[in-house]
């Protein structure tokens, strides 16, 4: 007999059973109680209280999986091994691999994990809704040819290759309700029993299957259902009275007596604003509540941000001020992942203990990481980003600084590959630096580490070649073991406990224990497969993608937060149901997988009914919302947003519609007009309702102010917003502290000073800090500059400028190029590191040279400037002092730096001195950032060298500053002219200002051309 409990929510379905049930134990009677599997755990504690252990013991509280999981085991139907996610994706991956030729569709995509995964939920769908091989085979005889059927026939060929892998060693539990009604068929497990099923909002067609031949043996078979005695097809109840009269009409065919439905109303009273809102929620009529809400809170946010904080701060007060525990108050979202970090951090912030109702994956944790990027090596070889993503994981032997060092020096060389396998020999610090002892013992340092690192890695990488499941299993466990990776891992997790973050730490243990049981699933359900590293990396990408981490409550007192369609809750005082928003809550059904929704409305028609319709989910997300809302013994607040995550204006959905009709007087709260003083729950929050503050100002900001004050903890925070604020000139109030960075007597170069009259900050982290960007060993701007400098110095030095007119060009560019040899030689020593690029950056530099000495030989014919010095040094202990300027704490600021070349000229007894600076870098020289103060370098050098370079210039006028280029520009070039001639003039003109004297600018360049 069937008999339906009926009734709205809270109307009392599962206390009217229970006292069934009580009833029937009393008389000696056994029962059976069919719940979902997540209540399970809460319904035998129930039992417990209500009937006292001997009672609890007659009442079998099962769900589905586990009734067929018991009766299967009873006849040894399930005794091969279980299949559990990850092994179904694997063995997925298999099939797909062994039909991959035979496909169409999908070949291409075989082994992509989405694929996988949607093929393992379409026929996880298919199982549910009872859609054998054989009813699709059927269907497939009366289609014609379209993709609809090319997919169904392709699906249909995996379905079966896939469950003949199966079925060769494990038992598939979706098909236990299958076999299970066989079993009920044989054995009529349920003749005369008395049966409860409670819980559930709908049924699968297995599990319709199930309870048809329960219906039709049992005495009496009582199912609860949460709907009224209306038949609204589109009322809130739609899903449910849809529940209702597929139960009616399978026992009809399996010829069960129906009961009266018995429909129960509320008797008990409740908060009558809820009970209004229980009452009109999408009803067509509605009544309106007149009086004014205590108890339901709408609040309209102006972003996530702002909605979380109201959410975390009216917790806090509830628990302060009515006496309310934190584990009778619940956070329900649509999406779990829309709101759990955001609103966990408000919450912690305002000291409230929260229990996150989610899985997390495991692809971040450092223990998976660490295998994956051994896989990867071993898969694709020794690239330094898997290298340094496994090192950095902090489960080798390797300290902090190691890896970061090793990491400096494979960045500076450009090391990848086969190169971390050779010895390393070129220079530390880079390019242009002479290989000394302690440079020496430093690369021996260096090489152990990447020894220590690369070895285990090089092993495990030969043992990937060619080799079955079982061999790559074991090949990790080892490289494991030869790592240290067990103690190293005990030790991450010490540390964490130690930074106050027991729930990492105890997770690292956890992990462990899931990486055994993955290799162990590897080892058995791939068992005699052969496989490549490649193909492995694919596996084992798909197989961490199965596994997931629930959070363990870390108290009994904790507020839970979850999805609405999952979490577990009984009946909290407090709900929060947030991100009310249009196409949010209720959420707007997707069409993602294999079949689109045109797709399953034609299989429909071919009578083949898989998941539920657009329509059929649509009145489902109303139901999940109504019992989200109900859910709520006392208080209810909804929250919806103005913006959405991105900024874009977003609608509150129909739920915040219907409440503000239901309760015109609803108390509605705005997140931007609330006072700031409901903000402040704790010392954390006030905090930021007084940097929120520190603009405006105010009495209450005063006040926050004047106790973050007296508290020595918050000092370091409370200056640094007060930095952030004062937009005065930065600096160090510490004298001491400023001596030690920067010296009582501060050199400068002009480039210095213009870092900080560009950036104090950077000065700061530059000169101050040292803190250099990682370069790597090219030569850059400066190097080139630098070797440029010293070509010229020794070639103009060696020959001046009648022996270098006077030379042949091929002469000359001889001479470059054994200057720069021997440069290249004594300086830029670059190892095996570098190979053929080192060569190219040679033969590149020396164009760029021979053009320049071109250029220069060029300059000598047209002018009467003679260079005297290069590479000019302007120092204490230089060739030309320093620039002073006295400091008021009794130092010295003194400007220093280093002149490419002087040149000078005597015209009617007078010295005129100019400056000259090679560009190598093709900078432009801009007249007006000298009025902002801006490269000013060479103007300091020319100033610095009249004003203390007497002894060597005499009473010398500054004639100018001019700014070289010093590269070669790309061309076009004409077959049988002159290189030297073409190209842009523009690309050999000097650049920068001389002094307004003709005679001056006449011998500089006697035809006047504004080339030199």
């Amino acid at each position: 007999m069937l008999r339906l409990v009926t009734g709205r929510i809270g109307s009392g379905k599962t206390t009217r059973i229970y006292n069934e049930i009580q009833s029937r134990i009393a008389r000696g009677g056994e029962v059976t109680l069919i719940v979902p599997e997540q209540y399970s755990f809460h319904t035998e504690k129930k039992m417990l209280e209500l009937l006292g252990e001997k009672g609890a013991d007659s009442v079998n509280v099962v769900s589905f999986s586990f009734l067929a999981e018991n009766l299967l085991k009873k006849y040894g139907l399930n005794s091969k091994k279980a299949l559990d996610d990850s092994t179904r994706a694997m063995l997925m991956s298999v099939a797909l691999d062994e039909i991959g030729d035979d496909l169409k569709l999908y070949s291409r995509h075989r082994y992509s994990s989405a694929v996988i995964m949607q093929m393992l939920k379409t026929i996880k769908e298919f199982r549910q809704c009872s859609v054998t091989p054989e009813l699709i085979e059927q269907t497939l005889g009366r289609m014609e040819p379209s993709l609809l059927r090319d997919k169904l026939e392709e699906i249909l060929l995996i379905d079966r290759t896939y469950s003949a892998i199966v079925s060769q060693n494990y038992f598939d539990d979706e098909c236990a309700l299958d076999i299970l009604c066989g079993v009920l068929d044989k054995y009529r497990n349920f003749d005369g029993a008395q049966v409860f099923v409670d819980g559930f909002r709908g049924f699968t067609a297995q599990e319709y299957a199930v309870l048809e031949r329960i219906t039709a043996q049992a005495d009496e078979t009582w199912i609860t259902l949460c709907t009224d005695e209306s038949n609204d097809p589109f009322g809130v109840f739609a899903h449910t009275l849809r529940t209702k009269r597929n139960l009616i009409r399978r026992a009809r065919a399996c010829g069960a007596e129906i009961a009266p439905p018995i429909h129960i109303t509320r008797s008990d009273e409740i908060n009558p604003e809820l009970e209004a809102l229980e009452e009109n929620l999408y009803e067509g009529e509605i009544t309106p509540y007149v009086s004014e809400t205590e108890k339901i809170v709408l609040c309209s946010a102006e972003d996530f941000e702002s909605e979380c904080e109201f959410v975390a701060c009216t917790v806090k007060r509830l628990i302060r001020t009515k006496g309310i525990r934190c584990r009778e108050i619940a956070i329900i979202s649509r999406s779990e992942s829309n709101y759990s970090r955001q609103i966990r951090s408000a919450l912690i912030k305002n000291g409230v203990p929260v229990f996150e109702d989610k899985r997390q994956p495991i692809t971040s944790e450092p223990l998976i990481e660490f295998v994956r990027s051994a896989i990867e090596i071993g898969s694709a070889g020794f690239s330094t980003d898997a290298l340094m993503r496994l090192a950095k994981t902090g489960l080798t032997d390797l300290s902090i600084e190691e890896i970061s060092d090793i990491e400096n020096y494979a960045l500076m060389w450009q090391i990848n590959g086969r190169k971390w396998l050779g010895e390393w020999t070129a220079h530390p610090n880079g390019l242009g630096e002479k290989m000394l002892e302690e440079n020496i013992n430093e690369l021996r340092r260096l090489n152990e580490i990447r020894v220590r690192l690369v070895s285990p890695l090089q092993k495990f990488r030969v043992k990937l070649k060619e080799f079955t499941a079982l061999e790559a299993a074991q090949a990790i466990y080892y490289l494991l073991a030869d790592m240290n990776v067990a103690e190293n891992l005990k030790k991450l997790a010490v540390d964490l406990n130690n930074r106050s973050q027991p729930e990492l730490a105890s997770e690292q243990n956890r992990i462990w224990n899931l990486l055994m049981e993955m290799l162990d699933r590897v080892a058995d359900s791939l068992e005699g497969v052969r496989l490549n590293a490649s193909r492995f990396r694919d596996l084992f990408d798909l197989l961490i993608s199965t596994y997931s981490l629930g959070n363990l409550p870390q108290g009994l007192d904790e507020i839970t937060i979850g999805s609405a369609d999952r979490v577990k809750t009984s009946a909290p005082r407090v709900v929060f149901a947030v991100g009310m928003n249009d196409g949010v809550f209720p959420m707007i059904p997707n069409s993602s997988g294999i079949f689109s929704e045109n797709d399953r409305r034609t299989l429909a028609e071919f009578e083949l009914k898989t998941d539920d319709s657009y329509e059929e989910k649509m009145m489902e997300e109303r139901f999940i919302a109504y019992s989200t809302l109900l859910s709520t013994s006392d208080r209810l607040y909804v929250t919806y947003l103005r913006k959405d995550i991105n900024g874009a204006q977003a609608s509150p959905s129909e739920i915040v519609t219907q409440i503000r009709k239901i309760f015109p007087k609803v108390r509605l709260v705005d997140t931007v007009c609330t006072d700031d003083m409901d903000y402040i729950e704790s010392r954390e929050s006030a905090f930021d309702v007084m940097a929120r503050l520190t603009a405006s100002g105010g009495a209450l900001h005063s006040t926050l102010e004047s106790y973050f004050e007296a508290q020595p903890e918050y000092a370091g925070r409370l200056a640094a917003l007060r930095r952030s604020i004062n937009k005065g000139e930065m600096r160090i109030d510490d004298h001491e502290t400023a001596t030690r960075l920067f010296g009582l007597n501060m050199y400068m170069s002009a480039s210095r000073t213009e870092v900080y009259h560009k950036c104090p900050f950077e000065y700061f982290c530059k000169y101050g800090l040292n803190a250099q960007p990682r370069k790597t060993a090219e030569l850059d701007p400066m190097q080139k500059g630098t070797a440029i400098h010293y070509i010229l110095e020794k070639l103009i030095s060696a020959y001046g400028s009648d022996g270098l007119t006077a030379m042949e060009k091929t002469e000359r560019d001889r001479c470059v190029i054994d200057i720069l040899e021997d440069y290249f030689k004594e300086n830029l020593t670059a190892g095996e590191e570098m190979g053929e690029r080192f060569d190219y950056l040679f033969r590149q530099l020396g164009l760029i040279v021979c053009e320049v000495v071109d250029r220069l030989v060029a300059e000598f014919r047209n002018s009467d400037f003679v260079p005297v010095a290069f590479e000019l040094s302007i120092d204490n202990d230089g060739e030309v002092g320093t620039y002073d300027i006295p400091l008021p704490d009794g130092g010295m600021l003194k400007l220093k730096g280093s002149v490419d070349r002087v040149d000078v000229a005597e015209m009617n007894g007078t010295t005129y001195v100019r400056v000259v600076d090679y560009k190598s870098s093709g900078k432009k020289f801009d007249l007006n950032e000298v009025f902002y103060g801006l490269n000013m370098q060479m103007l300091i050098y020319l100033f610095t060298l009249v004003r203390n370079g007497k002894a060597r210039y005499g009473d010398a006028i500054p004639a100018g500053v001019l700014y070289m280029p010093a590269k070669v520009s790309a061309f076009t070039a004409e077959r049988g002219k002159d290189l030297g001639k073409q190209g842009n003039p523009n690309d050999k003109k000097m650049q920068g200002f001389v002094l307004e004297n003709a005679d001056v600018i006449v011998a500089m360049e006697y035809d006047g051309g504004g080339v030199y």
